[in-house]
């Protein structure tokens, strides 16, 4: 299969060619805050540039090898870049990287072109893990991967050696498995079954069989609180908690709310459901955790 062209929205991925020196050098590769949290150093100049893209060039005869330039149609030239850091044949696993100009970011970029990527990946070849990580100190990365449907799967210490020395990294993935249950979770039927002035509970239902609750609470001036999220025995059966969950969540969003809070006392509850950290309450025995999503 190869590095083949995708269309999204706004962006369209593509092989990088060798005239894409100047624009890559330019709006990413020379950038030292972009290259910060990476593990190559910013180019020093632009033969650097077009040496890497001689590289990428020959590497593009593999039909294993997937490389894509992250061009935005407004734009008309690449502003970043998005392709395969690793892979593993035996396990069908392959990890993703990718890094986008200064100029480009907080607009939603890299995560309509990771979310293709996946896509592509998913659809064309037969890898059965897609995993990326990113550098503890870079969240906003992070957010990028839930947004995409990937889950939080731990952090390793000093797993990595970047520009500014030994690393953490936090470890997302999505599976095949995962990715293919979204297809079922855009089927699931949710309908409100108790109300009143503080609590919420709504019932899913998927292919006339109730699969699960999701519960939540309201208070006055403050975003809605997730209280709970839970399967049936049956639901159990159909599929993961985090499909249903996404489930509800795109259904709260067609009913208006715009986000959710979760206080937990487990930080990966928090992450594994797509949730940003917004503060911690250390004070008590156990710390507590306060999360925020937007429903987008």
């Amino acid at each position: 299969m190869g590095t083949e062209t995708i269309k999204t929205e706004r962006l369209t991925l593509r092989r990088f060619y060798p005239e894409d020196a100047a624009a890559m050098y330019r709006n990413w590769a020379s950038d030292r805050d972009v290259a910060k949290y990476l593990s190559w150093p910013a180019h020093k100049n632009i033969d650097v540039t077009k040496a890497v893209l001689a590289d990428w060039e020959r590497q593009y005869a593999d039909e294993n090898y997937y490389n894509w330039a992250i061009v935005p149609d407004a734009v008309g030239e690449p502003v970043g870049s998005i392709g395969m850091a690793a892979v593993d044949e035996d396990t069908r696993m392959i990890a993703i990287g990718y890094c986008i100009g200064k100029k480009y970011w907080h607009q939603g970029i890299t995560s309509e072109a990771l979310k293709a990527v996946i896509d592509f990946l998913f659809q064309n070849t037969n890898y059965n893990r897609i995993e990326a990580r990113h550098d503890v100190l870079n969240p906003h990365s992070g957010m990028v991967m839930k947004k995409c449907g990937m889950q939080y799967e731990g952090t390793l210490r000093e797993v990595s050696r970047g520009n500014d020395g030994l690393s953490d990294c936090r470890y997302y993935a999505i599976l095949r498995k995962d990715y293919e249950a979204k297809a079922e979770t855009r089927q699931i039927q949710f309908e409100e079954t108790e109300k009143d002035d503080l609590i919420l509970i709504f019932e899913g239902k998927l292919h006339g069989r109730t699969v699960g609750y999701g519960r939540i609470a309201h208070y006055d001036g403050r975003v809605p609180e997730l209280r709970n999220l839970w399967l049936t025995d049956e639901g159990k059966e159909m599929l993961e908690i985090t499909a249903f969950a996404e489930g509800f969540f795109s259904y709260l969003k067609e009913k208006g709310y715009e986000g959710l809070y979760l206080i937990d006392e487990d930080m990966d509850f928090g992450d594994r459901f797509g949730f940003t950290l917004e503060s911690r309450d250390a004070s008590g025995w156990y710390p507590k955790y306060e999360f925020h999503r937007k429903l987008d």
